[in-house]
């Protein structure tokens, strides 16, 4: 099963919308402050990324790190109730 996180916060140039719901691909926190960034499969091809303290950095690769702060993972007693009626459905509980 793929993680996924609820944005529940719209970015500001609109990568993520609130109430969406997109895949968790890797998650990192390299910038001094401690910020936890998501991979949620977007790209970008700027030279830079900017963490949300303000901090510039080159970037690595085309993955466009967006603050964690903007999503939440779904309540995993959902997850976990989802999963036992897929077994349950399927015979394998």
């Amino acid at each position: 099963m793929m993680s996924e996180v609820v944005c529940i916060k719209t970015h500001s140039q609109g990568i993520v919308k609130e109430g969406e719901i997109y895949p968790l691909l890797d998650t990192r926190a390299d910038c001094s402050c401690g910020a936890t960034m998501y991979d949620i499969g977007a790209t970008n091809n700027a030279m830079y990324q900017t963490c949300w303290c303000g901090k510039e950095s080159i970037r690595k690769s085309k993955t466009w790190w967006l603050d964690s702060r903007l999503f939440a993972i779904p309540n995993l007693e959902e997850i976990y109730g989802e999963l036992h009626l897929e077994e349950a459905q399927n015979g394998t509980h």
